[in-house]
């Protein structure tokens, strides 16, 4: 196996803070970018599509692992390789909570042994409150998914 190296893959998503009939609601669209060298097929969609204060929504970032590539899943077995790892800064009328990783794929190296990793596609999940005095209004939010890719 060899480190293909690390990598840091930002996403820049839109949400727009809106009122509506029913109040105010925060309304997410899907985007989608181009991808670093080990990934592919990069895209977040919010569900639900709108969320009004105090409800809570999920974004889900999805993106494809290259064939004969693999990532380190969240929390490595080995030390000194570094986790994927999904982030999201701090975002006036959100709250974030942590975000919600799948498990990773066992698999036994020569050199490092044991190593948990993600192959093929991946989805992680990261919810968020919309704060009962969010503000109408656009926002950006800056995603960043940190990485270590591998061959085999």
């Amino acid at each position: 196996m060899q480190r293909i190296g690390s990598g840091l893959l930002s996403v820049l998503g839109l949400i727009a803070l809106a009122a509506s009939t029913f109040g105010p609601c925060l309304a997410y669209g899907q985007f989608s970018m181009a991808s670093p060298t080990a990934l592919e097929n990069t895209r977040a969609v919010a569900e639900p599509s709108e969320a009004r204060p105090g409800q809570t929504f999920t974004l889900n970032l999805t993106f494809t692992v290259k064939p004969g590539l693999h990532i380190q899943a969240h929390k490595p077995l080995q030390e000194g390789l570094i986790g994927t790892e999904l982030t999201a800064p701090p975002t006036d009328g959100i709250t974030w909570k942590q975000p919600q990783y799948p498990p990773g794929q066992e698999r036994v190296d020569e050199l490092f042994g044991t190593l948990l990793e993600y192959r093929g596609q991946v989805q992680i999940q990261l919810e968020g409150v919309v704060n009962p005095t969010a503000q109408t209004g656009r926002r950006a939010i800056p995603l960043k998914l940190r990485y270590q890719a591998c061959n085999e």
